[in-house]
């Protein structure tokens, strides 16, 4: 494309003729020949700083926000943008021909649930016979897999390159997580969901938003999306009832889980050694699913995820056909079995909301002992740090405080922090080697008990100080387990 193509009524200045882009990127690391640098006003420094880095990588303009910035000394061009933030992702649309005008676009947002409810849909979508894509922290998966991702929902730039990379591999529909960073931030500005979903609202992300109360309001944008057709919603959460009972729209409306307004009704769900025995009432029928998934609130996404398929254009008795075929979602809730050895469960809970979900769900499949590793992110909302501890040691028989990821936060810090919200601190084993911690709890637990180990779920690195190193909970317990087993 033709950077004056590219730039036409978003630049207010005349843009040079015959300069090809042929990429875009907001990270001057990134830049390479034939790239268009976007600067953007950021919350520490403005993109600009970074624009003779983007020069020297051969980048062929710089297209940047002006507000409180003098224009740059280039020897390429740079064009102003007023107001290039918010336009980012109508810039990045352009660029990659529209591709969200080709797919039926899913939005879930919620403090928790997101991945699994996108993930779950996805599967049950395919094998109702549709060609869809997910879209998330799990990464963007078209059907081949996930790739890596960094962020829930990443920048419009990449939104829109894997929008468009769904709809260039034959996909017709999208469903992807929406965090409140991304709606405040507008990454998904301007993106026309037909349907979205919100899961549970609790505590997060306090390190960026100043409240709760703004951290929620945040999240029920999404309910109120300009456009959208259907809102489904979590009938067994008050304060997603309430933010639907609020909303200003005409879209039809839809309750899933086990209240008795919901066109999915989970009448009962039991757990049991498999997995989840879910009795179902849809349109006067009770149907028996059993459901390989631990944990009984994993029967409300897979509601949701039905909920929104249905609205997606799959046939309800499909879904239900296709529920005992669901794989579990990489660090949901994923259970690690080996004979001989206990079971062990890795989940992505990093909120005190998660982690005592999580500890509950697993009580009711009634082990023996329930044992719990966990731990808090350095440079992210320490308010949470005392909670979570209460909440393990409220549901745990066994505690085991380790690292999650510190990031540039001192380990031993976090670890005073997490200790403040324990009544009985010494009954707890605290060792900043989550390896070890994962190890010992494994080996201590008996046969008959269940090791949750939280925080962290698919992730497959630990970000201590300035390095990330390579390291999977799901690796760990596998090879301890592996250990365990063989003695």
């Amino acid at each position: 494309m033709q950077l004056d193509a590219l730039l036409n009524g978003f630049a207010d200045q005349n843009v040079p003729a015959g300069v090809e882009v042929e990429f875009l990127t907001l990270d001057s690391r990134q830049v390479r020949p034939g790239a268009v640098f976007c600067a953007c006003v950021g919350t520490q420094q403005h993109g600009l700083a970074f624009a003779s880095a983007a020069e020297k990588g051969g980048a062929t303009a710089v297209v940047y926000d002006p507000e409180g910035v003098p224009a740059p000394k280039l020897k390429i061009p740079a064009i102003a943008v007023p107001g290039l933030s918010a336009r980012l992702g109508e810039l990045a649309a352009r660029f990659y021909a529209s591709p969200a005008t080709a797919l039926t676009l899913v939005g879930v947002t919620g403090t928790d649930g997101k991945s699994s409810v996108v993930s779950l849909w996805a599967q049950l979508m395919r094998q109702c016979g549709f060609r869809v894509a997910s879209l998330g922290t799990l990464g963007l998966d078209v059907g081949d897999g996930p790739q890596s991702s960094t962020h829930t929902t990443p920048d419009p730039i990449t939104l829109q390159a894997q929008l468009a990379q769904a709809r260039d591999a034959g996909c017709t529909a999208l469903a992807m997580e929406v965090s409140s960073h991304a709606i405040a931030q507008g990454r998904v500005a301007g993106l026309p969901f037909a349907h979205v979903a919100m899961t549970n609202l609790g505590r997060d992300h306090l390190d960026y938003h100043a409240s709760v109360a703004e951290y929620h309001a945040t999240k029920r944008r999404l309910l109120s999306w300009p456009g959208v057709q259907s809102i489904h919603v979590n009938g067994d959460a008050p304060l997603v009832r309430r933010a639907l009972e609020v909303v200003e729209s005409t879209a039809t409306r839809r309750i899933f889980g086990g209240a008795t307004d919901a066109r999915w009704q989970a009448q009962s769900v039991d757990a049991v050694p498999s997995g989840l025995h879910l009795k179902l009432l849809l349109d006067g029928r009770e149907h028996d699913v059993m459901l390989p998934l631990y944990g009984e609130f994993n029967a409300s996404n897979v509601l949701a995820a039905a909920s929104l398929a249905e609205a997606c254009g799959a046939a309800a008795d499909d879904l239900i056909q296709a529920m005992p075929q669901l794989q579990t979602v990489p660090g949901r809730m994923q259970a690690v079995r080996r004979d001989g050895a206990p079971l062990a469960v890795v989940d992505y809970a990093h909120t005190p909301q998660a982690l005592e979900a999580a500890l509950k769900a697993i009580r009711a499949h009634r082990p023996a002992h329930l044992v719990c590793v966990f731990g808090c992110g350095g440079d992210r909302d320490r308010g949470k740090r005392p909670l979570m501890a209460a909440v393990a040691e409220k549901w745990s028989d066994r505690v085991f405080l380790t690292d999650d990821n510190p990031r540039g936060e001192d380990p031993e810090q976090i670890f005073i922090d997490v200790k403040a919200g324990f009544r009985q601190p010494r009954a707890v084993t605290a060792t900043h080697d989550r390896a070890q911690a994962i190890r010992q709890a494994l080996i201590d637990a008996g046969t008959d008990d269940i090791v949750l180990i939280a925080g962290k779920g698919h992730e497959n690195y630990q970000l201590i100080g300035d390095q990330r190193l390579d390291f999977s909970d799901v690796q760990v317990v596998s090879a301890v387990l592996a250990e365990v087993a063989a003695c």
